[in-house]
């Protein structure tokens, strides 16, 4: 952990003076295409699909998506909620935030 302490560093101000990206991906095998009923071909096109992968132009997706997320993010923090109350047949139950 303390080798790569200076590589970390390193690759977080490439990325936040937006010199680098990076991503974590789903790489299917013929295990999660089995867990899910499917042939490997058809996860893989999940997953293409899933990605934007598919469409003429992914990051732009994905950007668009990043822009409706923090439309949402926004709202919700000027919301300034202090609890959530989640009341069901076998649950009265307040959590503060």
């Amino acid at each position: 952990m303390k080798a790569h302490g200076p590589l970390k560093k390193m690759m977080f101000e490439k990325v936040d003076a937006g010199n680098m990206s990076w991503s974590l991906c789903l790489y299917p095998t013929q295990s999660m295409a089995s867990d899910a009923n499917m042939s490997l071909e058809a996860y893989w096109d999940e997953v293409i699909h899933a990605c934007y992968l598919d469409s003429e132009d992914p990051m732009t997706e994905w950007r668009r998506i990043f822009d409706e997320l923090e439309v949402v993010r926004s709202s919700l923090s000027d919301m300034k909620i202090q609890s959530l109350h989640m009341v069901g047949d076998d649950c009265d139950l307040t959590v503060k935030l």
